[in-house]
C-alpha cells in the first residue's frame, strides 16, 4: 500500500531533480527581485533576463534545449520568442 508519506519524498525528490536541471542550465533562483517571492532567473546571450515561476523556466530551459540543439526551426524560434515577449517573465531587463 502506498502511503503518503511516499508521495511526499517522491515529490519532494522531483522537485530536487527539476532545481538541479534548471541550475546545471545556468538558472539561479532568487528572491532579490521587487514585489517577488522566490523566482528563477536566467540571463539569456542577448542580454534579456527572464525572472519567472519554477513551471515556467522548466518549459524555456525546455525550448533553449530544444533550440540549442537544432529541434527548432527558425518559425518555432520566432514563435518561442513571442511568447517569451507574452509571458509573464520580465525579459526586458538588460543584464549590468
Amino acid at each position: 500500500m502506498v502511503t503518503l508519506r511516499q508521495i511526499a519524498e517522491a515529490q519532494s525528490h522531483t522537485e530536487d531533480l527539476e532545481d538541479r536541471y534548471l541550475r546545471e542550465r545556468g538558472w539561479e533562483q532568487t528572491c532579490d527581485t521587487p514585489g517577488s517571492l522566490w523566482v528563477w532567473s536566467k540571463t539569456l546571450v542577448d542580454g534579456r533576463v527572464i525572472l519567472t515561476s519554477k513551471t515556467q523556466a522548466l518549459a524555456f530551459a525546455n525550448a533553449l534545449e530544444r533550440a540549442d540543439t537544432g529541434a527548432l526551426n527558425a518559425e518555432d524560434l520566432r514563435e518561442w520568442d513571442r511568447e517569451l515577449n507574452d509571458s509573464g517573465a520580465q525579459p526586458a531587463r538588460r543584464a549590468r
